[in-house]
Protein backbone atom coordinates (compact mmCIF):
# COMPACT_ATOMS: atom_id res chain seq x y z
CA UNK A 1 0.00 0.00 0.00
CA UNK A 2 1.36 3.13 -1.04
CA UNK A 3 2.02 5.34 2.64
CA UNK A 4 0.28 8.37 1.11
CA UNK A 5 -2.80 6.82 -0.08
CA UNK A 6 -3.26 4.40 2.79
CA UNK A 7 -2.86 7.41 5.47
CA UNK A 8 -5.63 9.28 3.57
CA UNK A 9 -7.93 6.62 3.17
CA UNK A 10 -7.44 5.31 6.86
CA UNK A 11 -7.75 9.27 7.87
CA UNK A 12 -11.04 9.27 5.90
CA UNK A 13 -12.40 5.61 7.31
CA UNK A 14 -11.52 6.96 10.57
CA UNK A 15 -13.58 10.18 10.26
CA UNK A 16 -16.28 8.53 8.37
CA UNK A 17 -16.84 5.74 11.16
CA UNK A 18 -16.79 8.44 13.91
CA UNK A 19 -18.92 10.11 12.51
CA UNK A 20 -21.55 7.94 11.83
CA UNK A 21 -21.31 6.11 15.13
CA UNK A 22 -21.19 9.55 17.38
CA UNK A 23 -24.51 10.55 15.83
CA UNK A 24 -26.16 7.13 15.56
CA UNK A 25 -25.03 6.50 19.63
CA UNK A 26 -27.98 7.86 22.07
CA UNK A 27 -25.28 7.95 24.97
CA UNK A 28 -22.22 8.95 25.75
CA UNK A 29 -18.92 7.42 26.78
CA UNK A 30 -19.94 7.67 30.72
CA UNK A 31 -21.77 10.42 32.62
CA UNK A 32 -19.03 12.92 32.94
CA UNK A 33 -19.68 14.28 29.09
CA UNK A 34 -23.14 16.03 29.46
CA UNK A 35 -22.29 17.76 32.79
CA UNK A 36 -19.00 18.99 31.12
CA UNK A 37 -21.15 20.38 28.06
CA UNK A 38 -23.36 22.26 30.22
CA UNK A 39 -20.84 23.66 32.52
CA UNK A 40 -18.91 24.68 29.02
CA UNK A 41 -22.22 25.96 28.00
CA UNK A 42 -23.02 28.69 30.49
CA UNK A 43 -19.25 29.46 30.71
CA UNK A 44 -19.48 33.01 28.50
CA UNK A 45 -21.75 33.93 31.70
CA UNK A 46 -19.75 32.68 34.42
CA UNK A 47 -16.28 33.05 34.27
CA UNK A 48 -15.16 30.32 36.70
CA UNK A 49 -15.99 27.78 34.40
CA UNK A 50 -12.86 28.50 32.59
CA UNK A 51 -11.03 27.74 35.76
CA UNK A 52 -12.80 24.73 37.32
CA UNK A 53 -10.09 21.20 37.11
CA UNK A 54 -13.08 19.20 37.22
CA UNK A 55 -14.12 20.93 33.46
CA UNK A 56 -10.58 21.52 32.61
CA UNK A 57 -9.73 24.86 31.45
CA UNK A 58 -8.21 23.72 27.58
CA UNK A 59 -11.72 22.43 27.31
CA UNK A 60 -13.73 25.18 28.17
CA UNK A 61 -11.27 27.45 25.76
CA UNK A 62 -11.95 25.25 23.00
CA UNK A 63 -15.54 24.77 23.09
CA UNK A 64 -17.03 27.92 25.06
CA UNK A 65 -18.17 29.26 21.34
CA UNK A 66 -18.69 26.27 19.45
CA UNK A 67 -21.12 24.52 22.14
CA UNK A 68 -23.56 27.48 21.78
CA UNK A 69 -24.65 25.98 18.73
CA UNK A 70 -25.42 22.40 20.07
CA UNK A 71 -24.12 18.79 21.53
CA UNK A 72 -23.50 18.03 18.10
CA UNK A 73 -20.55 20.79 17.82
CA UNK A 74 -18.25 18.18 20.71
CA UNK A 75 -17.67 15.06 18.44
CA UNK A 76 -17.44 17.03 15.00
CA UNK A 77 -14.92 19.05 16.64
CA UNK A 78 -13.10 16.36 18.53
CA UNK A 79 -13.02 13.82 15.32
CA UNK A 80 -11.03 16.90 13.78
CA UNK A 81 -9.06 17.66 16.20
CA UNK A 82 -8.27 13.80 16.35
CA UNK A 83 -7.48 13.33 12.94
CA UNK A 84 -5.37 16.05 12.63
CA UNK A 85 -3.31 15.72 15.45
CA UNK A 86 -2.34 11.98 13.94
CA UNK A 87 -1.62 13.54 10.81
CA UNK A 88 1.09 15.68 12.26
CA UNK A 89 2.47 12.53 14.22
CA UNK A 90 2.59 10.21 10.75
CA UNK A 91 3.88 13.75 9.65
CA UNK A 92 7.00 13.42 12.55
CA UNK A 93 7.50 9.76 11.81
CA UNK A 94 8.05 10.03 8.23
CA UNK A 95 10.17 12.37 9.25
CA UNK A 96 12.22 10.27 11.10
CA UNK A 97 12.04 7.61 8.19
CA UNK A 98 10.30 5.14 10.59
CA UNK A 99 9.03 2.58 8.10
CA UNK A 100 5.15 2.05 7.69
CA UNK A 101 4.83 5.73 9.22
CA UNK A 102 1.07 5.78 8.06
CA UNK A 103 0.04 2.72 10.49
CA UNK A 104 -0.30 5.12 12.93
CA UNK A 105 -3.70 5.74 11.99
CA UNK A 106 -4.94 2.61 12.86
CA UNK A 107 -2.42 1.76 15.84
CA UNK A 108 -3.70 5.30 17.33
CA UNK A 109 -7.26 6.09 16.49
CA UNK A 110 -8.74 2.35 16.07
CA UNK A 111 -7.45 1.17 19.43
CA UNK A 112 -10.90 -0.34 20.87
CA UNK A 113 -11.72 1.94 23.64
CA UNK A 114 -9.61 5.41 22.75
CA UNK A 115 -11.97 5.09 18.95
CA UNK A 116 -14.92 5.97 21.49
CA UNK A 117 -13.46 8.54 23.41
CA UNK A 118 -11.98 10.61 20.85
CA UNK A 119 -15.35 11.87 19.83
CA UNK A 120 -16.82 12.97 22.94
CA UNK A 121 -16.87 15.50 26.02
CA UNK A 122 -13.36 14.45 27.30
CA UNK A 123 -9.70 15.57 28.01
CA UNK A 124 -8.12 12.79 27.78
CA UNK A 125 -7.81 12.57 23.77
CA UNK A 126 -6.89 16.69 24.37
CA UNK A 127 -3.56 15.45 26.01
CA UNK A 128 -3.12 12.93 22.85
CA UNK A 129 -3.18 16.02 20.16
CA UNK A 130 -1.14 18.01 22.51
CA UNK A 131 1.64 15.69 22.33
CA UNK A 132 1.05 14.74 18.73
CA UNK A 133 1.48 18.50 17.54
CA UNK A 134 4.82 18.56 20.43
CA UNK A 135 6.09 15.63 18.59
CA UNK A 136 6.18 17.41 15.39
CA UNK A 137 7.59 20.46 16.70
CA UNK A 138 10.50 18.48 18.66
CA UNK A 139 11.22 16.72 15.56
CA UNK A 140 11.91 19.55 13.35
CA UNK A 141 13.36 21.30 16.31
CA UNK A 142 10.50 24.04 16.63
CA UNK A 143 11.62 24.49 20.20
CA UNK A 144 9.23 27.90 20.68
CA UNK A 145 6.05 25.80 19.91
CA UNK A 146 7.29 22.76 21.58
CA UNK A 147 7.53 24.24 24.81
CA UNK A 148 4.12 26.20 23.92
CA UNK A 149 1.95 23.55 22.87
CA UNK A 150 3.38 21.30 26.04
CA UNK A 151 2.90 24.22 28.38
CA UNK A 152 -0.83 23.37 27.93
CA UNK A 153 -0.92 19.67 28.68
CA UNK A 154 -1.95 20.40 32.35
CA UNK A 155 -4.86 22.17 31.37
CA UNK A 156 -6.15 19.12 29.78
CA UNK A 157 -4.88 16.87 32.37
CA UNK A 158 -3.52 18.59 35.43
CA UNK A 159 -2.22 15.04 36.58
CA UNK A 160 0.33 15.07 33.87
CA UNK A 161 2.35 18.57 34.80
CA UNK A 162 4.21 15.38 36.16
CA UNK A 163 5.65 14.51 32.52
CA UNK A 164 6.64 17.73 31.82
CA UNK A 165 10.55 17.41 32.85
CA UNK A 166 10.78 14.80 30.07
CA UNK A 167 9.84 17.98 27.84
CA UNK A 168 11.84 20.04 29.87
CA UNK A 169 15.23 17.48 29.94
CA UNK A 170 14.50 18.14 26.21
CA UNK A 171 15.01 21.87 25.79
CA UNK A 172 17.78 21.31 28.23
CA UNK A 173 19.56 18.92 25.70
CA UNK A 174 19.09 21.41 22.80
CA UNK A 175 20.26 24.55 25.36
CA UNK A 176 17.26 25.33 24.98
CA UNK A 177 16.89 27.23 28.94
CA UNK A 178 14.68 30.00 28.92
CA UNK A 179 11.45 27.97 27.24
CA UNK A 180 11.28 26.05 30.47
CA UNK A 181 9.92 29.25 31.83
CA UNK A 182 7.28 29.52 28.74
CA UNK A 183 6.44 25.57 29.33
CA UNK A 184 5.34 26.46 32.73
CA UNK A 185 3.59 29.70 31.65
CA UNK A 186 -0.29 28.62 31.18
CA UNK A 187 -0.26 26.59 34.53
CA UNK A 188 1.61 29.85 36.27
CA UNK A 189 -1.82 31.87 33.97
CA UNK A 190 -4.37 29.41 35.52
CA UNK A 191 -3.08 29.87 39.49
CA UNK A 192 -3.11 34.13 39.05
CA UNK A 193 -6.48 33.61 37.64
CA UNK A 194 -7.85 30.99 40.42
CA UNK A 195 -6.61 33.50 42.67
CA UNK A 196 -7.99 36.75 41.85
CA UNK A 197 -11.59 35.13 41.01
CA UNK A 198 -11.85 32.59 43.86
CA UNK A 199 -9.42 34.24 46.92
CA UNK A 200 -7.29 31.58 47.24
CA UNK A 201 -4.03 31.96 47.66
CA UNK A 202 -2.94 28.20 47.24
CA UNK A 203 -5.75 27.59 44.49
CA UNK A 204 -4.44 24.83 42.78
CA UNK A 205 -2.29 22.82 45.94
CA UNK A 206 -5.78 23.01 47.66
CA UNK A 207 -7.51 21.52 44.65
CA UNK A 208 -4.99 18.63 44.29
CA UNK A 209 -2.39 17.92 47.01
CA UNK A 210 -4.36 19.65 49.54
CA UNK A 211 -7.22 17.64 48.70
CA UNK A 212 -5.54 14.10 48.90
CA UNK A 213 -6.83 13.80 52.89
CA UNK A 214 -10.23 13.52 51.75
CA UNK A 215 -11.46 10.31 51.27
CA UNK A 216 -11.82 8.52 47.85
CA UNK A 217 -15.97 8.05 47.15
CA UNK A 218 -14.89 5.65 44.64
CA UNK A 219 -12.47 3.68 46.85
CA UNK A 220 -9.37 2.27 45.92
CA UNK A 221 -8.30 -0.24 42.70
CA UNK A 222 -5.71 -3.15 43.05
CA UNK A 223 -2.00 -2.67 41.53
CA UNK A 224 -2.59 -4.75 38.73
CA UNK A 225 -5.97 -3.45 38.02
CA UNK A 226 -4.91 -1.22 34.31
CA UNK A 227 -2.93 -4.08 33.69
CA UNK A 228 -5.14 -6.73 33.71
CA UNK A 229 -7.36 -4.74 31.64
CA UNK A 230 -5.48 -2.53 29.31
CA UNK A 231 -5.82 -5.05 26.40
CA UNK A 232 -9.19 -4.28 26.61
CA UNK A 233 -8.32 -0.36 26.28
CA UNK A 234 -5.94 -0.85 23.25
CA UNK A 235 -7.26 -4.33 21.48
CA UNK A 236 -5.70 -7.19 21.11
CA UNK A 237 -4.00 -6.73 17.42
CA UNK A 238 -2.32 -3.39 19.44
CA UNK A 239 -1.38 -4.70 22.47
CA UNK A 240 0.51 -7.91 20.60
CA UNK A 241 2.55 -5.35 18.50
CA UNK A 242 2.79 -3.11 21.52
CA UNK A 243 4.79 -5.90 23.52
CA UNK A 244 6.95 -6.54 20.95
CA UNK A 245 7.60 -2.84 20.90
CA UNK A 246 8.52 -2.51 24.38
CA UNK A 247 10.64 -5.83 24.03
CA UNK A 248 12.59 -4.80 20.85
CA UNK A 249 13.31 -1.13 23.10
CA UNK A 250 14.47 -3.33 25.84
CA UNK A 251 16.73 -5.21 24.16
CA UNK A 252 18.34 -2.66 21.78
CA UNK A 253 19.20 -1.11 24.74
CA UNK A 254 16.90 1.65 24.59
CA UNK A 255 18.08 2.53 20.96
CA UNK A 256 14.70 4.48 20.20
CA UNK A 257 13.86 7.64 21.19
CA UNK A 258 13.56 7.40 25.61
CA UNK A 259 11.17 10.73 25.26
CA UNK A 260 8.09 8.27 24.10
CA UNK A 261 9.19 5.27 25.73
CA UNK A 262 10.00 6.51 29.20
CA UNK A 263 6.76 8.80 29.27
CA UNK A 264 4.76 6.24 28.29
CA UNK A 265 5.44 3.89 31.16
CA UNK A 266 6.00 7.01 33.68
CA UNK A 267 2.31 8.24 32.52
CA UNK A 268 0.81 4.39 33.08
CA UNK A 269 2.18 4.15 36.35
CA UNK A 270 1.21 7.57 37.17
CA UNK A 271 -2.50 6.45 36.93
CA UNK A 272 -1.66 3.39 38.38
CA UNK A 273 -0.64 4.93 41.33
CA UNK A 274 -3.44 7.03 41.19
CA UNK A 275 -6.29 4.66 41.37
CA UNK A 276 -4.12 2.51 43.78
CA UNK A 277 -2.81 4.67 46.61
CA UNK A 278 -4.07 8.43 46.22
CA UNK A 279 -7.64 10.00 46.54
CA UNK A 280 -7.21 13.36 45.22
CA UNK A 281 -9.22 13.18 41.58
CA UNK A 282 -11.13 10.59 42.87
CA UNK A 283 -9.59 8.01 40.81
CA UNK A 284 -11.87 5.21 40.23
CA UNK A 285 -9.26 2.82 37.42
CA UNK A 286 -11.50 4.06 34.79
CA UNK A 287 -10.43 3.18 31.45
CA UNK A 288 -10.43 6.14 29.46
CA UNK A 289 -7.58 7.24 32.17
CA UNK A 290 -5.13 5.81 30.41
CA UNK A 291 -5.89 7.22 26.79
CA UNK A 292 -3.32 10.28 27.71
CA UNK A 293 -0.44 8.17 26.47
CA UNK A 294 -2.70 6.88 23.67
CA UNK A 295 -0.20 8.00 21.05
CA UNK A 296 3.10 7.20 23.13
CA UNK A 297 1.23 2.98 22.95
CA UNK A 298 0.58 3.46 19.44
CA UNK A 299 4.45 4.72 18.34
CA UNK A 300 5.98 2.01 20.50
CA UNK A 301 3.40 -0.84 18.49
CA UNK A 302 4.84 0.98 15.20
CA UNK A 303 8.33 -0.08 16.44
CA UNK A 304 7.03 -3.44 17.34
CA UNK A 305 4.97 -3.93 14.11
CA UNK A 306 8.58 -3.49 12.10
CA UNK A 307 10.36 -5.26 14.72
CA UNK A 308 7.98 -8.40 13.77
CA UNK A 309 7.80 -8.01 9.83
CA UNK A 310 11.85 -7.77 10.07
CA UNK A 311 11.93 -11.22 11.97
CA UNK A 312 9.37 -12.83 9.44
CA UNK A 313 10.96 -11.71 6.64
CA UNK A 314 14.27 -12.88 7.82
CA UNK A 315 15.90 -10.60 5.38
CA UNK A 316 19.61 -9.97 5.95
CA UNK A 317 20.99 -6.64 7.13
CA UNK A 318 23.43 -5.31 4.74
CA UNK A 319 27.04 -5.51 6.23
CA UNK A 320 28.88 -2.28 5.74
CA UNK A 321 32.69 -2.67 5.40
CA UNK A 322 35.44 -0.20 5.45
CA UNK A 323 36.52 1.47 2.62
CA UNK A 324 38.76 -1.14 0.83
CA UNK A 325 42.64 -0.33 1.16
CA UNK A 326 44.16 0.94 -2.55
CA UNK A 327 47.50 -1.42 -3.75
CA UNK A 328 47.94 -0.78 -7.75
CA UNK A 329 49.62 -4.77 -7.90
CA UNK A 330 52.73 -4.29 -10.26
CA UNK A 331 53.52 -7.13 -13.24
CA UNK A 332 56.94 -8.85 -13.00
CA UNK A 333 58.92 -7.12 -15.69
CA UNK A 334 57.48 -3.69 -14.31
CA UNK A 335 58.58 -4.48 -10.56
CA UNK A 336 62.08 -5.77 -11.88
CA UNK A 337 62.51 -2.37 -13.24
CA UNK A 338 61.92 -0.76 -9.95
CA UNK A 339 65.03 -0.11 -7.48
CA UNK A 340 66.25 -1.95 -4.36
CA UNK A 341 64.68 0.45 -2.20
CA UNK A 342 61.69 0.93 -4.59
CA UNK A 343 61.13 -2.25 -4.25
CA UNK A 344 61.50 -2.50 -0.25
CA UNK A 345 58.69 -0.24 -0.10
CA UNK A 346 56.69 -2.39 -2.70
CA UNK A 347 56.94 -5.17 -0.59
CA UNK A 348 56.18 -3.40 2.36
CA UNK A 349 53.20 -1.75 0.79
CA UNK A 350 52.01 -5.26 -0.41
CA UNK A 351 52.52 -6.98 2.86
CA UNK A 352 50.15 -4.16 4.70
CA UNK A 353 47.66 -4.41 1.84
CA UNK A 354 47.28 -8.35 2.48
CA UNK A 355 47.07 -8.18 6.53
CA UNK A 356 44.36 -5.19 5.77
CA UNK A 357 42.55 -7.50 3.45
CA UNK A 358 42.82 -10.29 5.43
CA UNK A 359 41.55 -8.69 8.53
CA UNK A 360 38.25 -7.64 6.62
CA UNK A 361 37.51 -10.74 5.54
CA UNK A 362 37.75 -12.13 9.37
CA UNK A 363 35.56 -9.24 10.33
CA UNK A 364 33.19 -9.94 7.56
CA UNK A 365 33.12 -13.14 8.71
CA UNK A 366 32.33 -11.94 11.86
CA UNK A 367 29.34 -9.81 11.18
CA UNK A 368 27.90 -13.10 9.57
CA UNK A 369 28.11 -15.01 11.84
CA UNK A 370 26.48 -12.11 14.35
CA UNK A 371 24.08 -11.78 12.17
CA UNK A 372 22.99 -15.21 11.96
CA UNK A 373 23.12 -15.50 15.95
CA UNK A 374 20.94 -12.46 16.22
CA UNK A 375 18.78 -14.38 13.77
CA UNK A 376 18.06 -17.35 16.03
CA UNK A 377 18.26 -15.48 19.16
CA UNK A 378 15.01 -13.74 17.38
CA UNK A 379 13.28 -16.68 15.91
CA UNK A 380 13.77 -18.75 19.77
CA UNK A 381 12.46 -15.50 21.23
CA UNK A 382 9.68 -15.42 18.59
CA UNK A 383 8.28 -18.60 19.48
CA UNK A 384 8.64 -18.16 23.10
CA UNK A 385 7.05 -14.99 23.35
CA UNK A 386 4.04 -15.90 21.08
CA UNK A 387 3.46 -19.16 23.20
CA UNK A 388 3.81 -17.04 26.63
CA UNK A 389 1.54 -14.57 25.18
CA UNK A 390 -1.01 -17.25 23.83
CA UNK A 391 -1.00 -19.01 27.75
CA UNK A 392 -1.19 -15.56 29.37
CA UNK A 393 -4.66 -14.69 27.09
CA UNK A 394 -6.22 -17.72 27.82
CA UNK A 395 -5.57 -17.16 31.60
CA UNK A 396 -6.41 -13.79 31.81
CA UNK A 397 -7.68 -12.06 28.96
CA UNK A 398 -11.39 -13.98 28.20
CA UNK A 399 -13.37 -11.80 30.83
CA UNK A 400 -16.22 -9.43 29.75
CA UNK A 401 -15.56 -5.91 30.20
CA UNK A 402 -18.53 -3.89 32.09
CA UNK A 403 -18.94 -0.38 32.39
CA UNK A 404 -15.61 -0.63 30.55
CA UNK A 405 -13.61 -1.43 33.41
CA UNK A 406 -15.45 -3.88 35.47
CA UNK A 407 -14.82 -7.58 34.73
CA UNK A 408 -17.98 -9.68 34.90
CA UNK A 409 -18.31 -12.89 36.49
CA UNK A 410 -18.52 -15.41 33.44
CA UNK A 411 -15.62 -16.18 31.32
CA UNK A 412 -17.61 -15.44 27.73
CA UNK A 413 -15.55 -13.27 25.97
CA UNK A 414 -12.78 -15.64 23.64
CA UNK A 415 -12.07 -12.67 21.19
CA UNK A 416 -8.49 -11.13 22.65
CA UNK A 417 -7.45 -14.80 22.94
CA UNK A 418 -8.57 -16.33 19.27
CA UNK A 419 -7.18 -12.03 17.61
CA UNK A 420 -3.48 -13.05 20.09
CA UNK A 421 -3.81 -17.33 19.00
CA UNK A 422 -4.23 -16.05 14.79
CA UNK A 423 -1.11 -13.15 15.28
CA UNK A 424 0.78 -16.24 17.32
CA UNK A 425 -0.27 -18.77 14.38
CA UNK A 426 1.12 -16.22 11.73
CA UNK A 427 4.52 -15.46 13.66
CA UNK A 428 5.31 -18.94 13.66
CA UNK A 429 4.24 -19.84 9.82
CA UNK A 430 6.47 -17.03 8.98
CA UNK A 431 9.17 -17.92 10.76
CA UNK A 432 9.45 -21.33 9.16
CA UNK A 433 8.30 -20.03 5.74
CA UNK A 434 9.87 -16.11 5.82
CA UNK A 435 8.53 -13.44 3.51
CA UNK A 436 10.05 -13.17 0.24
CA UNK A 437 7.51 -11.09 -1.65
CA UNK A 438 6.36 -7.98 -1.54
CA UNK A 439 3.48 -8.89 -2.81
CA UNK A 440 3.05 -10.77 0.76
CA UNK A 441 4.30 -8.39 3.00
CA UNK A 442 1.29 -5.82 1.53
CA UNK A 443 -1.21 -8.74 2.01
CA UNK A 444 -0.22 -8.78 5.76
CA UNK A 445 -0.15 -5.48 6.52
CA UNK A 446 -4.09 -4.92 4.69
CA UNK A 447 -5.03 -8.20 7.35
CA UNK A 448 -3.72 -6.62 10.01
CA UNK A 449 -5.36 -2.73 9.25
CA UNK A 450 -8.31 -4.52 8.06
CA UNK A 451 -8.22 -6.57 11.03
CA UNK A 452 -7.51 -3.59 13.87
CA UNK A 453 -10.56 -1.93 12.00
CA UNK A 454 -13.47 -4.46 12.13
CA UNK A 455 -12.31 -5.43 15.85
CA UNK A 456 -13.02 -1.95 17.28
CA UNK A 457 -16.22 -1.41 15.03
CA UNK A 458 -17.89 -4.24 15.46
CA UNK A 459 -16.69 -5.17 19.45
CA UNK A 460 -17.44 -0.68 20.62
CA UNK A 461 -20.83 -0.09 17.96
CA UNK A 462 -22.63 2.96 19.39
CA UNK A 463 -25.09 2.38 22.34
CA UNK A 464 -22.72 -0.78 23.83
CA UNK A 465 -23.20 1.50 27.41
CA UNK A 466 -26.61 2.48 27.11
CA UNK A 467 -28.12 2.14 30.28
CA UNK A 468 -31.25 3.55 31.93
CA UNK A 469 -29.65 6.35 33.45
CA UNK A 470 -28.36 7.45 30.50
CA UNK A 471 -31.02 7.29 28.26
CA UNK A 472 -32.65 10.01 29.90
CA UNK A 473 -29.94 12.32 29.47
CA UNK A 474 -30.50 13.83 26.04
Amino acid sequence: MNSRKGLILLLAIYIIASLIYSFSSHSTWDDDCPTRYYNTRISLSDPTQFLSIWNRPLFVLIFALPVQFGAGAIPVLMIIIAAFSTYYLYKALEFQQIKNAYLIVPLLLFQTFYFSISRNAETEQLAVAIFCFGYYFMVHKKWFLFALILGLLPLARLELVLLLPFSALILIKNKQFKLIFLMGLPILLWHIAGVIITGDVGYLYNQTLGGENKTNRYGHTSFGHYFERYIYFVGPIIFFFLLFGIVKALFSKLKYDLYIFLQFLAGFFIYVVFSWKLNMGNAAGFMRNLAPVSAHAAVIALWGYNFWLTILSDKKSKIVRDEQPIFEELSKSAFNKLSKNEKLIYRASEKKFMNQRAKQKEETKAAIRRQARKRIFNRIGMVVFVLVLVLISWTYFQYELRSHHKFGNKVDYHLNFLVIGGLSFISLFFLFFPIKSKIIDTALASIVVLTMLSFTLVTEPPNINQNEERSKIR
